[in-house]
């Protein structure tokens, strides 16, 4: 799982690089974004749902 914020990650290169690696590896990913300093419950639970 491919877990961030907003959208600054993709804004300064770093979205671009990992996503790279991970398809280099043949890695499955699922991404969770939204995630909010101090997530509350609710988002948390959202993001638990995805890993299973």
């Amino acid at each position: 799982m491919l877990a961030y914020g907003g959208g600054s990650i993709k804004g300064n290169g770093v979205y671009e690089e990992v996503m790279e690696a991970l398809k280099e590896a043949e890695k499955e990913v699922v991404e969770f974004s939204g995630i909010m300093p101090n997530p509350t419950y609710a988002k948390v639970q959202e993001g638990a749902a995805l890993a299973k």
